[in-house]
């Protein structure tokens, strides 16, 4: 039997990075990436897929880092410069999965919607990306 889950804004509450993790796992996060905001949407009850938004403050940067799972970005809010690429708001970016990038946040900050079809993804800091490629071949 199939089954409809609606979670409104109101029911979200975002956490601060900062707050949500021991440092011990935090002290490679840059200060933007400290104070970014991430709401969950999905998943809630079981449900196989991830929906979260993220908002990061004015120019924040973003270290290198790559996730098991592809990934598809929508900003809502402000910018988010990828490299020599700006993507304003109503802009999607698709990210394969085990792709190493990093961003900023533009000058007035950016706020994303990141749709994953996985749950669960791994990250990986550039180091560590590197050093399992390495092992790779």
């Amino acid at each position: 039997m199939g089954r409809i889950a609606i979670v409104h804004a109101q029911d979200v509450s975002p956490v601060r990075v900062r707050d949500a993790y021991p440092e011990s796992q935090t002290q490679s996060f840059t200060e933007g990436e400290l104070d970014a905001e991430t709401s969950t949407y999905f998943p809630r009850d079981g449900e196989s897929l991830e929906l979260f938004a993220v908002t990061f403050p004015p120019d924040a940067e973003i270290r290198p880092h790559a996730h098991t799972a592809s990934e598809i970005v929508y900003v809502t809010k402000g910018e988010l410069r990828l490299g020599s690429q700006v993507c304003p708001a109503g802009s999607a970016l698709f990210i394969e999965g085990m792709t190493l990038y990093s961003f900023r946040a533009g000058p007035e900050g950016v706020t994303f919607v990141n749709f994953r079809a996985e749950l669960g993804s791994a990250s990986f800091s550039k180091e560590q990306f590197m050093a399992k490629r390495g092992s790779a071949t």
